[in-house]
């Protein structure tokens, strides 16, 4: 599913700040939420924010949101993070889970998504990072 950039346009959405009516996210009357998504059986599915959007070397979009709500399913990640390194999607998970399970949960979260969303490496810390 290809994401793209939401802009939303109607009654309900401001004219600007207090200040700043005419700011550079408001563009013809649409604004600019800042979140990546798509449209699917007329529903809209919001998938992460622009800022926070990984491009892997095909070219394709990654929201790391969508990696971390997987990854943190399993209730023993206290946290976790989604970097690029090395034009690859790489996880920093904060569990006191052995090397053995965390591969077994990356490896469970990856057959499930296309190729160009998979994770290919991880490192254990016990960092958080809210």
């Amino acid at each position: 599913m290809e994401y793209g950039e939401i802009w939303v346009k109607g009654q309900n959405v401001f004219k600007g700040y207090v200040g700043n009516e005419s700011g550079d996210y408001i563009i013809d009357d649409f604004f600019d939420t800042g979140d990546i998504g798509f449209v699917k059986n007329n529903f809209l599915y919001v998938k992460g924010r622009k800022k926070n959007i990984l491009i892997g070397d095909n070219g394709k979009n990654v929201a790391p949101e969508e990696l971390i709500k997987k990854l943190m399913k399993n209730t023993n990640i206290k946290d976790c993070n989604i970097i690029m390194k090395n034009n690859r999607i790489y996880a920093i998970i904060n569990t006191e889970l052995s090397e053995k399970e965390v591969k077994s949960i990356v490896d469970e979260v990856n057959i499930k998504l296309p190729k160009y969303k998979r994770i290919y490496g991880y490192e254990i810390t016990d960092k958080n990072f809210k």
